[in-house]
């Protein structure tokens, strides 16, 4: 996971108590939502959103070798390429991060980074928070509203 190093930026520092790259990198494509509802996002889909403002910044061998543990030390041109495939704040990467949202589930903590909707993931953080009767009639309520737009 990134700390901060003495001058302020952030730098690579993986220490045995926290999260590893790989449980991270996992955790984000298993709380990311796919280019298609219902549909898991893909390395490719990833790589192709950070690359859209520079070519090349991430390859799909890289983000595999994350995801598999294989890479444990990326650079932080690499660490920018995926939060920018997956949307996520680079704060993502973060001791800091995960402290203040160590009482969240590890989905929560994605949505939590997630800079493309911040407002829709507060929301659906705290309909995730009500209890399960409210929850799944709010629920119910989108699935009718949904199919009623179509």
């Amino acid at each position: 996971m990134v700390g901060e190093s003495p001058d302020g930026l952030p730098g690579n520092d993986i220490a045995g108590g926290d999260l590893s790259w790989a449980e991270l990198v996992s955790a984000l494509f298993e709380h990311t939502p796919g280019a298609v509802p219902g549909v898991p996002l893909t390395g490719r889909e990833v790589c192709r959103r950070a690359n859209q403002t520079r070519a090349g910044r991430l390859r799909e061998p890289m983000l595999s070798s994350l995801r598999r543990g294989r890479a444990v030390e990326p650079g932080f041109g690499i660490i920018v390429a995926v939060a920018d495939g997956f949307g996520v704040d680079i704060a993502f990467f973060t001791r800091e991060f995960h402290h203040q949202h160590q009482d969240q589930s590890m989905a929560q903590r994605v949505l939590a980074a997630n800079t493309t909707w911040p407002q829709l993931y507060r929301l659906a953080t705290d309909i995730y928070e009500l209890p399960e009767h409210h929850r799944t009639g709010i629920l119910s309520l989108i699935t009718i509203l949904a199919s009623t737009e179509g």
